[in-house]
């Protein structure tokens, strides 16, 4: 026998690919990959709409990087939806009585962009309110202001 005919590793190295087979023992059984694709496909969800269903429809738990590996692996995207926004207000505010005499402005405090952050620690800390609400009474003598 002439060297190297019976050398697996040589002859792997030669071909490029790996000397022993490669083997998933974690992978998710085909059966359940197949359903995980096919109710992709069907509801349009993603990976973490498709996790609590699965756990609500048919009592199964998969990780959400589970379910994103399978649907990256049989080609399933994500449809990208445009969101229509209207310009126009569900009333005409200017029409309706109550805001011809008022106005009203509402201000989320927590939005951790204008204070310094102690300040949002201290305000969570002590349970203080998350909205301002300002009124103001329009009145053709005066302005009255009431804050909330």
């Amino acid at each position: 026998m002439e060297e190297g005919q019976n050398n697996t590793s040589k002859a792997a190295k030669i071909l490029g690919i790996s000397r022993n087979p490669k083997s998933s023992p974690n992978k998710t059984p085909p059966n359940f990959e197949d359903l995980i694709v096919k109710e992709a496909k069907r509801t349009g969800f993603r990976y973490r709409r498709l996790k609590s269903f699965f756990e609500r429809k048919y009592s199964l738990s998969f990780s959400e990087n589970t379910i994103k590996a399978i649907l990256k692996r049989n080609g399933i995207s994500e449809e990208k939806r445009k969101r229509k926004k209207s310009g126009r207000h569900l009333y005409d505010y200017e029409v309706l009585t109550p805001f011809r005499e008022l106005q009203l402005d509402t201000k989320h405090l927590y939005e951790k962009t204008s204070l310094p952050p102690n300040v949002y620690e201290h305000m969570k800390k002590h349970n203080l309110p998350k909205y301002e609400w300002n009124i103001i009474m329009l009145s053709k003598s005066k302005i009255y202001c009431l804050f909330l």
